[in-house]
């Protein structure tokens, strides 16, 4: 019962709290409270005018040295990264395949995959990966 009457009590408390806040927020305040438009002096204005200039002929030369950078600098990199990726690829995919040892630790199946067979990993490729009995095109 205590749990209860805790909970009618700070209900009760929240309603009266909310209904006052409506309240307060519904009534239209006087006009004298509401603020007239700010007059700011010509310096100020002036000033802000010249930084807001500055930042804009800042910007437009940073602008042009970041668009020179993509242009001459990432996407040549990007071009000899795919180049040499492509060349040390080539080279790796002439060595032999490593010789199968059934290691113990290595491909243990304590359940099946829930695709396929239940033995062939999802991303399975038949001439790099090995089962647990072996290469399967050996």
């Amino acid at each position: 019962k205590t749990f209860t009457t805790f909970f009618k009590k700070n209900l009760q408390l929240t309603l009266a709290h909310t209904m006052a806040l409506r309240a307060l927020l519904s009534t239209k305040r006087p006009k004298s409270l509401i603020p007239k438009s700010r007059n700011f002096s010509e310096v100020v204005l002036s000033d802000f005018a010249k930084a807001v200039q500055a930042e804009q002929a800042h910007a437009g030369k940073t602008y042009i040295i970041w668009r020179r950078l993509s242009y001459f600098v990432v996407i040549p990199a990007m071009c000899w990264c795919i180049y040499n990726t492509y060349n040390m690829e080539k080279e790796h995919s002439t060595h032999p395949r490593q010789e199968f040892e059934p290691y113990a630790h290595l491909r243990i199946r304590s359940k099946p995959f829930p695709w396929g067979d239940g033995n062939h990993s999802l991303f399975h490729n038949s001439s790099a990966n090995a089962l647990p009995d072996g290469y399967e095109d050996m």
